[in-house]
């Protein structure tokens, strides 16, 4: 049970708002419904018992006079105001805590994300019009354009520093098959593509750390997440033998550049790149025999059906 509330308690700090109105809230009646009641639920109260042993470890935390080994034996009438409170209304609070803190475990991002490469705003009219608060205002007809925000918009500005190359806001080095970067050790400083140790293999993304072979290879669902990346560790690959897989449909869409179209990604790093669907790893939950899978013609994703032949484009972390 503590794999489950210990994660659930890190994410609220003592001093959160949200957990001192959960202490408001639930405190007397948690303390009333003490921990051996708890261990003693019956297989139909199996639900209310999770829930209690969650309430109990948080306030384990927000109150230490209110421990689980002080609460044994703790008499309602020496908690005032706990005649008021129902067990009903505890189950609730400690079930919207964890609703709040999963939401928040679910939105909070792993790696830093890339901007979308468009560095146009247009106007109602679809005109282009400058990216300011005067073009894309809050009084204008299309206010808060994304080519006004980000990175994007800072290498517009000639503000944004890189450590590679690539078109707006992305950030891409060349890396050579032997692993090493473009104009480090013995790779050129703009290596011509191929499978030598001294040739370009692989780009960086230095916002997202990820490696993605430039090698566009093609099969169905079980070759793009089974049989290609085996093949990729089999071998070595910009200087790794291990950890080669099928993108994520997240990590796919993290390369594509919305300000181009067919392909819609910077070819001067994705060179080859076919104007097509492209496998991700990610299973299409309404439908298991289908995959998500995202479109390099326009940036779009949707789903394919796993036996059907599409490019694939593998890819690692950087470390």
């Amino acid at each position: 049970m503590l794999d489950v509330v210990n994660p659930v308690l890190s994410i609220l700090p003592s001093s959160s708002r949200v957990a001192k109105r959960f202490s408001a809230l639930a405190a007397p009646a948690v303390c009333v419904y003490r921990a051996p009641s708890c261990r003693r639920a019956r297989s139909r109260r199996v639900k209310l018992a999770v829930i209690c042993r969650v309430a109990l470890a948080l306030f384990a935390r927000l109150h230490p006079p209110c421990r689980p080994g002080r609460l044994r034996g703790v008499r309602a009438s020496r908690l005032p105001g706990a005649f008021s409170m129902s067990l009903r209304r505890t189950a609730f609070a400690a079930s919207l805590l964890l609703a709040l803190s999963v939401a928040h475990a679910q939105t909070t991002p792993t790696h830093p994300l890339n901007d979308t490469g468009q560095t146009a705003c247009y106007d109602e009219v679809n005109a282009v019009v400058t990216c300011d608060a005067a073009g894309t205002g809050d009084t204008a007809a299309r206010p808060r354009q994304d080519a006004r925000f980000g990175r994007d918009a800072q290498a517009t500005h000639g503000t944004l520093t890189k450590i590679g190359g690539g078109v707006a806001g992305f950030d891409f080095t060349k890396i050579c098959m032997s692993g090493e970067a473009a104009g480090e050790g013995s790779c050129p400083a703009s290596p011509t593509q191929g499978t030598g140790a001294n040739e370009w293999a692989c780009t960086r993304d230095n916002v997202t750390g990820l490696v993605w072979s430039i090698e566009t290879l093609s099969g169905n669902w079980t070759d793009a997440t089974t049989t290609w990346p085996a093949n990729y560790n089999s071998a070595t690959r910009c200087g790794f033998n291990t950890g080669w897989r099928a993108p994520s449909r997240r990590e796919l869409l993290s390369i594509v550049h919305h300000g181009a179209s067919n392909p819609a990604i910077d070819t001067d790093y994705f060179p080859g790149t076919q104007s097509s669907w492209y496998w991700s790893n990610d299973n299409y939950a309404p439908d298991p025999a289908g995959a998500w899978v995202v479109n390099f013609d326009n940036g779009y994703s949707g789903a394919g059906y796993k036996p059907v032949t599409y490019p694939v484009r593998l890819v690692r972390s950087g470390q």
